[in-house]
């Protein structure tokens, strides 16, 4: 059980650091630009949170750990599900989301999400061709060089 539960937890710590680490450089990019010259520690611990979140969510659907025969879709509509309602409830905690939003707000969110969603399912998609090929490639070698043996066997 500890070589599956500590390489996750591993994982849990490196993706929340690095997420983290992200959206700490994007705020303060933000709060320059908005000549905004404080952040609060609260926003601090907001972000981790959601680092946090998205860390878990990430490593349950994408490694073996928990889920271990699903394909590359259930994983990436499993994170959706989990990680944009916890995403929406921080960002409407941070304050980037006010009262009910504009009509503007969200159409920029979901259409963010909605790029990256067909994005990573055209890579998703490439990578299992280009899997699928090389395995193809390896049975076919394989076919080759057991015909070529059975058949000096047999003489």
């Amino acid at each position: 059980m500890n070589d599956r539960v500590i390489p996750f937890l591993k994982k849990i710590r490196d993706y929340t650091a690095y997420i983290f680490s992200w959206l700490t450089i994007i705020i303060l990019i933000v709060s320059f630009i908005s000549g905004n010259m404080s952040i609060s520690a609260l926003l601090i611990a907001r972000i981790l949170l959601l680092s946090v979140i998205a860390a878990v969510s990430c490593t349950v659907a994408f490694t073996r750990t928990v889920i271990r025969r699903r394909g590359f879709l259930f994983r990436i509509n499993l994170f959706a599900l989990v990680f944009i309602p916890a995403e929406i409830a921080v960002f409407y905690r941070i304050g980037i989301f006010d009262g009910a939003g504009t009509t503007v707000q969200w159409l920029i969110f979901f259409g963010v999400i909605l790029l990256l969603y067909i994005v990573s399912v055209g890579i998703g998609t490439l990578a299992c061709r280009k899997e699928g090929r090389d395995i193809n490639d390896m049975l076919d070698n394989y076919k080759k060089g057991r015909n070529k043996n059975y058949g000096e066997q047999n003489i």
